[in-house]
């Protein structure tokens, strides 16, 4: 892999970490990395052979950008953005739990079902008094003798 691929690959991660730092929404991290990208891509044009150990130390740890820039983002919208993520992970358990219950119910009622549709054995043993048992049971074919 070339430098440049290299230090294409390694802006890309950067600006994913920061992107999933970052607590706002799409559209303000959108905003926030496509100002950054520009004031990136004009310190390589003016140091063409900096890395990206280079622009970390210009520019700051993805960590400090972040940081750097939620304070702009405000308290409002990072609420938001934490009220959002708390609701989707709520339905989702929610989701979660209701098709347990549903799987709990169906295997119950297959259960239930298939132990119903069992066949009735009878054993007759042949210490069996004469009449104690009625004649359409001695008859059954699901009779076992010993």
């Amino acid at each position: 892999m070339t430098e440049e691929n290299r230090l294409v690959q390694d802006l890309k991660d950067f600006y994913k970490e920061i992107k999933s730092l970052l607590l706002c929404s799409s559209a303000k991290k959108e905003d926030i990395l496509l100002g950054l990208q520009g004031d990136i891509e004009e310190y390589i044009e003016h140091h063409p052979e900096a890395g990206i150990e280079d622009i970390k130390t210009k520019f700051g740890t993805a960590e400090v950008i972040a940081n750097s820039y939620q304070f702009s983002i405000g308290e409002t919208e990072v609420r938001q953005k934490i009220k959002k993520k708390k609701t989707f992970w709520c339905i989702g358990a929610a989701v979660i739990f209701i098709l347990f219950v549903i799987s709990v119910i169906l295997i119950v009622i297959y259960y239930k079902k298939s132990t119903a549709e069992l066949p009735v054995y009878y054993v007759i043993t042949e210490e069996i008094i004469e009449g104690s048992i009625p004649e359409e049971l001695l008859n059954d074919p699901n009779a076992v003798t010993k």
